[in-house]
């Protein structure tokens, strides 16, 4: 009968398991960090959720910063949202695209046939906003026409100043009637902020 002999662990030795859980950080959860910090809240939750599920599973490094990262899209989310829905920021239009109530709004979201009043302006004289009327009730001015600025390189102040004398509707007007008109300093591509808004007074 053969003997089995056991080896032990010579002394001053010990045994090397390599079976724990990997160190690195989960790269979903690097990402959700970058994304959530940045902003961009749909792929910042996605990759907290993947994050979240790896490390539980894996023992991956990595839960906290999957954690910040979905927290700062919740953030973000709430800073986003408040933004566009503060009062002035859109318009409460009746079913006729009337203002039935004094209201602030963005001098873009201005329409045709609007009444205002003069809005406070900037530091540097310029205007964001104005405050919206119904045409029944005292106002500073009514919007005849909301041309679009070309992308040209003329001078949106003189561009806009000929856009609203020059347009069918000036001419509608009755005569004597004091025009004035608000232009965008700076054009780009977006029509929104190429629009004038011409008024008479």
């Amino acid at each position: 009968m053969q003997q089995q002999q056991q080896r032990g662990v010579p002394a001053g030795t010990a045994r090397v398991r390599d079976d724990g859980p990997p160190m690195e950080t989960n790269r979903w959860s690097r990402w959700t960090a970058i994304c959530g910090v940045v902003a961009l809240v749909p792929l910042g939750l996605g990759f907290g959720l993947a994050g979240l599920v790896q490390t539980t599973r894996s023992g991956q490094r990595g839960r906290g910063l999957a954690v910040l990262g979905i927290v700062a899209s919740v953030v973000w989310s709430s800073v986003l949202y408040s933004m566009f829905t503060l009062p002035g920021m859109t318009v409460d239009r009746n079913a006729d695209g009337g203002v039935d109530k004094a209201q602030y709004a963005s001098v873009f979201d201005v329409h045709t046939g609007d009444c205002f009043t003069w809005a406070p302006t900037q530091p540097d004289d310029s205007v964001q906003m104005a405050r919206l009327v119904p045409c029944t009730q005292t106002h500073d001015a009514q919007v005849y026409n909301t041309p679009v600025l070309p992308l040209t390189g003329a001078q949106p102040e003189a561009a806009a100043k000929d856009a609203c004398t020059t347009s069918p509707t000036a001419h509608a007007l009755p005569a004597g009637a004091n025009l004035g008109f608000i232009y965008p300093q700076n054009t780009s591509f977006s029509k929104d902020t190429r629009r004038v808004i011409c008024y008479t007074t």
